[in-house]
């Protein structure tokens, strides 16, 4: 009979200490389950700021390609300036010629100006009038003396 009380008693502290144990993992298993909630609002958190810095760095990806785009077209356009419309200078031209003849000077000054802007010799004599041939000495005298001052 001591021996049915004996293992009596043990079993009624393993079931004490089983519904203790099992009482502590449900307590453990609630809190998890909050945290688990928690990290998943959380990551849903971090998915939406994440679309959200997608579609930003999409923006400015395409602002920096036309950034570039227009740097380089600037860059181009310092390299290599582009020819003056021939229409407008024709224009001036002959507009300059209607008036009264000009001085040596100031045909010397157009024609620098305008091969400053592009134009060949050819293009310029027949806007102003000359020969080519004197169009193109007073270009290389123009430069000759740019290389002295």
């Amino acid at each position: 009979m001591y021996l049915q009380f004996g293992i009596l008693a043990i079993a009624i502290v393993f079931g004490c200490l089983g519904l203790f144990f099992s009482l502590v993992c449900f307590s453990n298993n609630r809190k998890n389950g909050k945290l688990i909630e928690a990290l998943i609002d959380h990551i849903e958190d971090i998915e939406t700021e994440l679309a959200e810095n997608k579609d930003l760095f999409e923006e400015m990806n395409d602002r920096a390609t036309d950034n570039a785009r227009r740097v380089a077209w600037l860059e181009a356009r310092v390299r290599k300036p582009e020819k003056v419309n021939k229409d407008i200078l024709s224009q001036k031209a002959l507009n300059t010629n209607t008036a009264k003849p000009l001085s040596m000077t100031e045909r010397r000054h157009r024609v620098l100006t305008l091969c400053s802007r592009g134009q060949d010799a050819e293009t310029i004599a027949s806007n102003l009038g000359m020969f080519k041939g004197e169009v193109e000495l007073i270009i290389n005298l123009g430069r000759g003396t740019a290389n002295y001052a």
